[in-house]
């Protein structure tokens, strides 16, 4: 019989315990099976013109080291963006009916893999979801007019920065009247051939100079302009574009898009038309300041843009709390006793126009 030694049975536990370690080791790095893992989910976020897709990697923490993820669909109508990234988006494609889609996202590392799938509702692609103002149309009116009518100011000779007064005018004209051939450098020459800003004054005689129907409003709020719109009238504002919030997306009609770096920023817009949406109100303007900026399917960013209520409101309200509403013609008559009617040349003027 075999007799072992104190030291052989030493080095034999010694053996064993490395064994057992070596073995503890090597499981720790290997991910567990997929039996140990609760079953993954991921977000879906309707953001108006996109769907959000978004998986939170914390629901596999166990597991170190770098995850393979993927997004993918069977759909024809839709492209995931940032398909290997937990956070993906998917562009809303052009749909008159709600369409159901399955996205499915799947992970991975090693043998571990997980997936899930979801069944998603794209919904109809409607006008105020394409220009990024909100899900759901509750109201609106535009006064638009069959033909174009838009002016941007970027192009209008040796006073393209302050042109912005002559441009909204000779637009409010020209909704007027179609036939209107006189430019936005003759409202220039007409007005102030020297440069410097033009005011609301002179906006309100070139108007009467050409036989255009007008009168001034005085606004406590900018809700007033409803009842004037709603009429089928349009509106120039003279406004501090300092308020007017910056645009967080390229692509969508919302918030201004170009800076106004101070306060004291006065400008002149027309105001035609307005949209309640999500229980917001956005008011539907001609900004004549564009200088060429386009979206990218090519059309003229000043053109049908969008701005907030509440926007709108902080920068007339600091500026110049006036309107001067402008109807078709015969339009007058109905507000021939509006209470808010002021005599124009009875009341503060101001300008508007950027000195470079």
């Amino acid at each position: 019989m075999k007799t072992y030694t104190s030291n052989s049975w030493r080095v034999l536990l010694i053996l064993l315990c490395s064994v057992v370690f070596l073995s503890s080791c090597s499981k720790d790095d290997d991910p567990p099976p997929p039996g140990e893992i609760s079953e993954i989910d991921y977000q879906v976020e309707d953001a108006i013109a996109t769907l959000q897709l978004t998986f939170d990697p914390n629901q596999l923490a166990d597991i170190s080291g770098n995850l393979a993820v993927s997004w993918s669909t069977t759909s024809s109508l839709i492209s995931i963006t940032n398909a290997n990234s937990p956070k993906a988006y998917v562009v809303y494609p052009d749909i008159n009916e709600p369409e159901e889609v399955t996205i499915k996202f799947s992970v991975a590392k090693g043998s571990f893999t997980k997936a899930v799938e979801k069944n998603v509702t794209l919904p109809k692609l409607t006008e105020v979801r394409k220009f990024g103002i909100g899900k759901e149309l509750q109201a609106e009116k535009s006064n638009n007019v069959s033909y174009d009518w838009y002016i941007d100011q970027g192009y209008t000779g040796t006073y393209s920065g302050l042109n912005c007064g002559p441009a909204s005018v000779t637009m409010a004209i020209k909704w007027v009247d179609e036939s209107f051939s006189k430019t936005t450098e003759d409202a220039r020459h007409a007005l102030r051939p020297q440069g410097g800003w033009c005011y609301t004054s002179d906006l309100i005689q070139y108007l009467n100079n050409h036989q255009i129907s007008n009168y001034t409003v005085a606004l406590s709020n900018v809700s007033d302009l409803n009842q004037y719109l709603d009429a089928g009238n349009i509106m120039i504002l003279c406004l501090d574009m300092f308020y007017i919030r910056n645009e967080q997306q390229a692509n969508y009609h919302v918030d201004k898009f170009y800076a106004t770096n101070s306060a004291e920023w006065g400008h002149f817009i027309v105001v035609k038309g307005y949209k309640k949406v999500d229980n917001n109100v956005f008011y539907e303007v001609y900004d004549p300041y564009s200088f060429g900026k386009k979206y990218d399917d090519n059309a003229i960013k000043g053109k049908d843009r969008y701005y907030r209520h509440t926007d709108l409101n902080k920068a007339v309200t600091v500026w110049w709390s006036y309107a001067i509403i402008v109807p078709k013609e015969g339009g007058m008559s109905a507000f021939k006793s509006d209470m808010h009617k002021v005599d124009p040349t009875k009341i503060e003027h101001k300008y508007g126009g950027v000195i470079e």
